[in-house]
């Protein structure tokens, strides 16, 4: 397999490789750790369907996908990130990716985007790979007098990599060096008519 950030081929026996999976969770104020989330309010974004949120392409978008930096896009009110700290070590994401989103949206039907960046010293943020999924009441078995009565949809949004998930997660082989960061931008937006 080829690994981004490495200047040689790696050949493994199995995929996904042998590893040891590591959560990171999403922090007040925009941090991105390896600790729990202590209790805290959500965090909050601001869609206006008059200003649509653009893309920069990325690994799952068009034929003209790949590594593209976010900062621009990572700037919006409708667009939340969560960046550790510089990291201390070198650090290599191969294999299955996972997203658990906790979300509430004012509208019936939400895309949420997830996507991991490599974000450098002087703040360049490259992405490494992304997932697209739609929420709607009825994933979370929300009927629409529910929706009516509190006035948003809510719960928990699982992504995944994978055959068959529909998140468009791909699994990355990715080297990530120390002293730069990683990223988690999430994008909400409700769907464009006829999308």
């Amino acid at each position: 397999m080829r690994i981004t950030g490495r200047p040689h081929w790696r050949e493994e026996p199995t995929w996904p490789p042998a590893n040891q999976p590591t959560p990171w969770y999403a922090q007040p104020a925009g941090v991105l750790a390896t600790d729990p989330a202590p209790r805290c309010e959500p965090s909050r974004y601001q869609y206006d369907p008059a200003d649509p949120t653009p893309t920069t392409r990325g690994t799952a978008v068009g034929l003209r996908a790949g590594a593209r930096d976010n900062r621009a896009i990572e700037r919006r009110t409708d667009v939340l990130t969560f960046t550790s700290t510089p990291l201390t070590s070198d650090l290599t994401v191969i294999g299955p990716v996972h997203a658990t989103v906790y979300i509430r949206s004012s509208v019936i039907y939400t895309d949420v985007f997830v996507r991991l960046c490599d974000v450098y010293p002087r703040g360049k943020s490259i992405n490494i790979c992304d997932g697209l999924t739609r929420l709607h009441a009825n994933n979370f078995q929300q009927t629409a007098t529910e929706f009516a009565r509190h006035g948003s949809t809510c719960g928990r949004l699982v992504m995944s990599s994978g055959p068959d998930t529909g998140s468009g997660f791909r699994p990355p082989a990715a080297h990530i060096p120390a002293s730069t960061a990683t990223r988690a931008p999430e994008r909400h937006w409700p769907p464009q008519p006829n999308s």
